[in-house]
């Protein structure tokens, strides 16, 4: 789905974003963005292969491709 369609519902749902590109298979982490109205904007959180979270970052940024992209998922 486009990045619209997966913020909207991932608010309904309070749930993550993502893509399938994020993922970094050699450092085993997961890059999942929550998207928020607040003034932390959309939150980057990456997570190890056990799913525990190692860090975030606040305002993440997209960029043109995560954009124009038609591959984001909804997670937990």
């Amino acid at each position: 789905m486009n990045i619209q369609e997966a913020v909207k519902q991932a608010l309904e749902e309070r749930k993550y974003i993502e893509r399938e590109l994020f993922e970094n298979k050699t450092a085993y982490r997961e890059l999942k963005i929550r998207p928020t109205n607040s003034s932390e904007s959309c939150i980057a959180y990456t997570f190890d292969k056990n799913g525990k979270e190692v860090n975030h970052c606040k305002m993440w940024s997209p960029t043109a491709d995560d954009l124009m992209a038609d591959d984001w998922i909804v997670s937990n």
